[in-house]
């Protein structure tokens, strides 16, 4: 189960898109709504708090803000989940492509290349209003620890989330999967596809043509990306 929602933001608007998500989940849980931005150490929070804090009083569940003061933003974020294991990480994100990211970098980014735990995005096509109550999960199934790292993340929604049981699919090569959940993502109301990467979340970023990252790009659902162990090659 989860113990927790976390919600990184950046109290720009685009940020916001995450936080109907993110309040009805935790509410439907019944587990603590988590808000935290990053500060520079040389500015003072009382206009952050005042933001964090307004943002937290629409939950209709128990609510923490939190401040963190440091120069890497997703240094100081990938900390904080860090000491929140069973926490699942709810956050919007402009959905770079991988150039810009790997030259802007963002919070996403740094996070996603030190997960541990799953992170649901809400995408620039996202709609971030469905009901968390009723997301039917949408996963492709193949053997391998992708298929068990995606198991393991129903089974976690399963435990917390009261909602439709998922509807899964056998999948092919990258490009046809992505192209194959977004369809079938699209005949199911309320749908979040769920993603297992092992490129997205490398912290050595060579993750160019990661499916999770096409996913969160052009999917019109929320897309929760799990960490996936990374395989190696056969010796030649």
């Amino acid at each position: 189960m989860f113990s927790s929602v976390v919600v990184p933001l950046d109290l720009e608007p685009h940020g916001d898109r995450a936080l109907p998500v993110a309040r009805r989940l935790a509410a439907s849980a019944g587990i603590p709504l988590e808000l935290v931005t990053v500060s520079s150490p040389a500015v003072t929070e009382e206009v952050d708090r005042y933001e964090l804090e307004r943002r937290g009083r629409n939950a209709d569940t128990p609510w923490t803000a939190t401040i963190l003061h440091d120069n890497d933003p997703a240094a100081a974020v990938v900390g904080f989940v860090a000491q929140r294991p069973g926490a699942l990480v709810v956050m919007a994100t402009r959905a770079r492509s991988a150039i810009g990211e790997l030259v802007l970098g963002s919070v996403s980014e740094g996070l996603l290349s030190h997960a541990d735990g799953p992170f649901l995005l809400i995408g620039p096509k996202a709609s971030p209003y469905a009901t968390p109550a009723a997301l039917t999960p949408v996963a492709g199934v193949e053997p391998g620890p992708r298929s068990d790292a995606i198991r393991a993340a129903l089974a976690a929604g399963s435990a917390s989330f009261d909602g439709p049981p998922p509807q899964l699919a056998e999948v092919g090569p990258n490009g046809q999967a992505v192209d194959a959940l977004m369809d079938l993502a699209d005949q199911v109301d309320d749908a979040v596809i769920v993603v297992a990467s092992t490129r997205w979340t490398d912290p050595a970023r060579t993750h160019l043509r990661s499916m999770a990252r096409r996913l969160v790009h052009h999917a019109h659902h929320p897309v929760l990306v799990v960490p996936a162990q990374r395989v190696p090659a056969p010796a030649p």
